[in-house]
């Protein structure tokens, strides 16, 4: 079972865009330019820069090294067995933009839309269709905040906790599955340089349980 060991974060470094050139593998930079072909693709995510090219899309951070965006994707599909589908084929790299290295997650553009974007009563379809995969997400979820390890961001938007508000999770419409398109794990790596294992223990973290609690008693209930 990959880990990534929580407390050597807060020794790797505290420089934000030196995280992302902990490149281990050396792998070849994607450079990103409009001039290229990259088109910005506009978003609510807060910690990514994002854009599009040839039918796959660019997911640029610097609050994760390569190293740790790799473990993660290696933890997610090790927690969620048997649901594998429900991740976009990933590939983790490094990215040039703007005269800046970034960790780079690429994947297939998704044809579909956020839960965010989904009426109540085509919510509740989802929800229902999809209640084995979610549960098992949540369930994961709470362990990792119970053991204070890295757990699944299946929100994504730190100003609405509530699961209707999220941006992570993409309604396949082709298959009705939902997606987990955020393959990173949470907190950050600056978060944890920053607060170390208190972030736990924060009103931030208290609410995203309360939420994340609802749905999981929501979807017992359907």
């Amino acid at each position: 079972m990959p880990t990534y060991d929580i407390v050597k974060y807060q020794i790797i470094c505290n420089n934000r865009n030196k995280m992302a050139q902990l490149n281990e593998d050396n792998l070849p930079h994607i450079e990103i330019s409009t001039e290229s072909g990259f088109v910005l693709f506009n978003t609510e995510s807060f910690s990514s820069k994002v854009f599009t090219r040839d039918g796959r899309i660019f997911k640029l951070n610097d609050r994760c090294s390569v190293k740790r965006a790799k473990s993660d994707l290696d933890i997610l599909k090790s927690k969620l067995e048997g649901y594998e589908d429900r991740l976009p084929e990933s590939q983790v790299g490094t990215a040039i933009y703007g005269g800046r290295l970034y960790t780079c997650v690429s994947q297939p553009m998704i044809c579909g839309r956020e839960v965010k974007k989904l009426d109540d009563d085509q919510l509740t379809e989802v929800l229902r269709f999809n209640k084995g995969f979610l549960i098992k997400l949540l369930d994961f979820f709470f362990a990792s905040i119970d053991a204070r390890e890295l757990y699944p961001d299946i929100v994504g938007c730190p100003n609405g906790h509530d699961h209707y508000n999220s941006v992570n999770l993409i309604l396949d419409e082709s298959t009705n599955k939902l997606l987990l398109c955020d393959v990173g794990l949470s907190p950050h790596e600056d978060t944890l340089i920053k607060n170390g294992l208190d972030f736990y223990s924060s009103e931030n973290v208290k609410v995203y349980v309360e939420k994340m609690t609802k749905l999981y008693n929501l979807l017992n209930s359907l």
